[in-house]
């Protein structure tokens, strides 16, 4: 997840996005991460721009 906000700093890119999963057992299976996690890597995002 944090390799493509990473990428985009490199490539100097003007917006991003990203997109939390609802449910935990989709989260899970598609990040691999809780979505307390997800959710907070999201805000961590958000904040550094």
């Amino acid at each position: 997840m944090l390799n493509g906000f990473e990428a985009a700093i490199a490539v100097e890119a003007q917006e991003v996005a990203a997109a939390a999963s609802a449910s935990e057992s989709f989260s899970k299976s598609k990040t691999k991460k809780a979505v307390k996690i997800v959710l907070l890597i999201v805000l961590m995002l958000f904040l550094l721009q």
